[in-house]
């Protein structure tokens, strides 16, 4: 929703002790503010605390989606299996894996992700967060 986009502001939060701790501060002073957390943390939705869809981290939904697989192969020719393999992505932390990503396919971080987000956009299905944030906002 592009004019409900226009109306907010994102900021990036840190941990989600973080954020939990400071949106209780916000929401006591009475500024309309809602927090996403990734989807393997717990919300709290009367405290305008919501998770991000598919019970994992981001980097596991997004990475894990055949779609982000073959356009990695199509746009950087890389075979995400042996990428996997490589960089044993399976013991280091998730939070590595798109910076690794981003030096192998010679892009910055931010970039790879927004890039990866507009496929992954593409293809799953939608969800009621924005519903929710929406409404979380509005009060």
């Amino acid at each position: 929703d592009p004019a409900w986009l226009q109306t907010i502001q994102i900021h990036e939060g840190g941990d989600c002790g973080s954020i939990r701790t400071t949106m209780k501060v916000l929401k006591g002073s009475g500024v309309a503010v809602a927090a996403v957390l990734d989807g393997d943390q717990s919300p709290i939705i009367k405290e305008g605390i919501f998770t991000l869809p598919g019970g994992l981290p981001p980097e596991k939904v997004l990475l894990g989606l055949p779609e982000i697989k073959q356009h990695l192969q199509k746009t950087y020719h890389l075979d995400w299996a042996d990428f996997e393999v490589r960089e044993k992505l399976a013991s280091i932390n998730h939070h590595e894996w798109i910076p690794r990503l981003a030096k192998c396919v010679l892009m910055d971080e931010v970039s790879l992700t927004r890039e990866l987000a507009r496929v992954a956009a593409g293809v799953l299905p939608e969800n009621n967060l924005t519903k929710m944030l929406k409404e979380t906002t509005k009060q």
